[in-house]
């Protein structure tokens, strides 16, 4: 990270660009008296310019699109947790054999290794047959 970035926050800079956009000084006076490179300030002032519409655009559109993204990745999230909650109270305490016949291969949601890991048995072990 350059050394005005560390120097200066996004407040300053904010700051240092609208006094760029006023126009009454030059970028080299600005830049002077805030010890800054007076292409950072140009830099500024430009972005300020470009991307000053975004302060009236309606956010609260742009908020529940995430939100309703997040609300549903969530809900994904719980389905898959009950899914394995539901098979593992099932399957609470057993042992390696009962755990070996509580395995479902044609579970419609967990896939065997699913099922090996929730159940802490190994896939060997849940493949292994005794000679």
């Amino acid at each position: 990270m350059s050394p005005i970035r560390k120097q200066h926050g996004s407040k300053v800079k904010a700051r240092i660009a609208l006094e760029a956009t006023a126009n009454n000084e030059t970028l080299g006076e600005i830049a002077r008296r805030h010890r800054v490179h007076p292409i950072q300030v140009g830099k500024w002032r430009k972005e300020l310019v470009e991307r000053a519409h975004e302060l009236f655009t309606d956010g609260r559109k742009r908020g529940a699109e995430e939100q309703s993204e997040a609300v549903e990745a969530l809900y994904e999230q719980i389905g898959r947790l009950k899914v394995e909650n539901d098979f593992l109270k099932k399957n609470l305490v057993l042992g390696t054999n009962e755990k070996r016949a509580a395995i479902e291969p044609d579970h419609r949601h967990l896939s065997i290794a699913a099922q090996c890991a929730l159940l802490g048995l190994s896939r060997s072990r849940y493949c292994y047959e005794p000679s």
